[in-house]
């Protein structure tokens, strides 16, 4: 479910940058663990249009 939504907001060029495996975004789902890393990494590779289409 994270995993997807970050896919669905995340520009086309910078879809490589969400490659972590299933249990990670299990663990960000469950709260065990925090999503900082990643909130980093696509920091500013964020595409509002395909957001907005998401939402």
């Amino acid at each position: 479910m994270v995993e997807e939504f970050i896919k669905q907001i995340v520009d086309n060029k910078s879809q490589d940058l969400i490659e972590y495996n299933e249990n990670t975004f299990k663990n960000y789902f469950s709260g065990r663990s925090k999503i900082t890393r990643l909130a980093k990494r696509i920091n500013g590779h964020q595409d509002q249009n395909k957001f907005d289409t998401y939402l």
